[in-house]
């Protein structure tokens, strides 16, 4: 904030040059702090009558680009919620967990195929849908 308030003392010209490089610093900061915060930006990031555009265009990357958290906390959120079961006994391939199809503020999703044994899996209807299922991860603390 100290730097754009020195670019506005300075002048249009200065607020110019440098918006890009201080929209990319707002971004990280916002990407940062965690879901609620990149919400607030997402809403932002669409908003020409609020934002430069240097802004908007750095702001529209927390709409499709937000970084995902590691594969390892994924894993062991999934473990939770399966009770603690092995992946292994549940998916028939855990490397499916080492990096997200997509990513979103809110989580992010995995490309999984379960096994015929998994529990729950209803063998007589397996055949029908092979065991291909899309795994949707939400970020750690995000309540």
């Amino acid at each position: 904030l100290a730097g754009f308030l020195g670019d506005l003392a300075s002048g249009a010209e200065t607020v110019e040059r440098n918006a890009p490089r201080r929209a990319a610093a707002l971004r990280d900061l916002i990407a940062s702090q965690g879901p609620a915060f990149v919400k607030v930006g997402q809403a932002v990031a669409i908003r020409p009558d609020l934002l430069p555009k240097a802004y908007l265009d750095a702001l529209q990357e927390l709409l499709d680009q937000v970084a995902p958290f590691s594969s390892e906390e994924a894993r062991a959120l999934v473990r939770a919620q399966l009770g603690g079961l092995d992946l292994e006994d549940v998916f028939e391939d855990v490397g499916a967990f080492d990096a997200p199809v997509a990513a979103a503020s809110i989580g992010q999703v995995y490309k999984a195929k379960l096994r015929e044994s998994a529990p729950g899996v209803d063998a007589s209807e397996f055949e029908t849908w092979g065991g291909d299922v899309a795994v949707k991860v939400q970020r750690p603390r995000i309540l």
